[in-house]
């Protein structure tokens, strides 16, 4: 009956396993409760062939992690019942709800993870709390959140700009710098290798190749690689600071710079400061 509540409080409701036998041990100072179970079922035909020659053909073992009971942790070593058809010679091992095929980690566990990312706990702290690692952690949630992975057609006029998210930290934001300002990617941070990631894996050569422009503020980190990811961006010249801020306060708006301005080529970037922010402001 302890047993029993045991995998209650586990949120463990399959009937099909019974415990056989729990230990606790302790490793690298962590205390390891684990649950030593059996998992089987009568089967009276086959999946594959459909013959009622179907017998128990030994186990399989399976370690699951479990979520955490009274902040320890828990494990189950799970015996899964063989079958064989002696018709067609297929086997195969019985099947819980309680961990999706060919994974170690838990639904529970899985769903105690996305409760504390919700609540706006750290992935390491979650992963300290549920004792499983940062990386898995992530990895969960990943899986768990459905986003548009790429637009369908890269705008010829792109926006790059940063805003303030999740627990103070400064995410990228990608938009159209024309029309509709439709926003193109927003990624969790602002990273080099975050950004160059997104677009190197989602787009080709040729889509990559339709961008003619990329507005930013004076982030010298994007001025570095934007060329590297759009290499047909044509040169653009950037007015100083100083100029656009006085034009603004002035509310002046000129065709032409004024002939004393020192003019900075840079390879395929407009750097208009303030532009991107004004753009990106319904955003924040």
């Amino acid at each position: 009956m302890l047993m029993d509540n045991t995998l209650e409080l586990l949120g463990i409701t399959d009937s099909n396993i019974k415990i056989t036998r729990f230990s606790a041990e302790s490793v690298n100072g962590e205390k390891r409760n684990v649950i030593e179970a059996r998992l089987t079922y009568n089967v009276d035909r086959c999946p594959y062939c459909e013959s009622e020659k179907v017998v128990r053909n030994g186990s399989k073992i399976l370690h699951t992690r479990l979520t955490e009971l009274h902040q320890e942790r828990f494990e189950m070593k799970l015996y899964k019942q063989r079958y064989l058809c002696k018709e067609c010679l297929k086997t195969w091992s019985a099947r819980t709800d309680i961990v999706e095929e060919g994974h170690t980690l838990s639904h529970q566990l899985k769903r105690s993870v996305l409760h504390m990312a919700r609540e706006g706990i750290t992935a390491t702290g979650i992963a300290r709390i549920c004792h499983c690692s940062p990386s898995s952690v992530i990895r969960i949630i990943d899986e768990a959140v459905e986003l548009k992975s790429r637009v369908a057609r890269l705008p010829e006029n792109l926006c790059f700009d940063e805003f303030r998210s999740v627990n103070s930290t400064m995410s990228f934001i990608c938009c159209d710098a024309e029309g509709s300002h439709d926003i193109v990617a927003i990624l969790e941070n602002r990273l080099t290798k975050t950004i160059r990631e997104h677009f190197m894996n989602r787009y080709t050569n040729r889509e990559r190749a339709a961008v003619k422009s990329v507005v930013v503020d004076l982030n010298a980190q994007y001025i570095k690689f934007i060329k590297a990811f759009f290499s047909e961006c044509q040169d653009h010249h950037r007015p100083l600071p100083h100029r656009i801020a006085g034009r603004k306060n002035a509310g002046q708006c000129k065709d032409k710079p004024d002939e004393e301005d020192e003019r900075l080529p840079l390879q395929g970037i407009q750097d208009t400061e303030g532009t991107l922010a004004a753009v990106s402001q319904g955003f924040r």
